[in-house]
């Protein structure tokens, strides 16, 4: 199933708590799904590469992600989380769009 859109269009109700009846809500909740995906998809790459966090005094290699135009912020993540995350085992990470890549397709380079 494909879907078209998260969230609800943060209406003055929403913002200031007077339609919300229960549950969750975030203006930003859109961007926090998308991060936490493209989280799953680099995670999963980590450990499709048995990719490690170098050991103590061990020099950290670099790493650019490839990603479509659209999907580089969410790439990096809400508050740069999936970068920090990936800085854990790289010394520098970049995120540079690629227009050739469609989606949440990615490609790495290591060096």
């Amino acid at each position: 199933m494909k879907i078209l859109r998260t969230g609800l269009h943060p209406s003055e109700g929403l913002l200031n708590g007077e339609n919300l009846v229960a549950g969750p809500f975030d203006v930003s909740f859109g961007e926090m799904v998308t991060s936490a995906l493209w989280k799953e998809d680099l995670q999963g790459w980590l450990e499709f590469n048995s990719i490690q966090a170098p050991e103590e005094g061990q020099l950290k290699r670099k790493l650019m992600i490839e990603v479509a135009q659209r999907h580089v912020n969410a790439a990096i993540g809400r508050n740069a989380s999936n970068r920090k995350m990936l800085q854990e085992f790289f010394g520098e990470v970049k995120f540079v769009a690629n227009p050739e890549l469609l989606g949440r397709e990615f490609k790495a380079v290591i060096w």
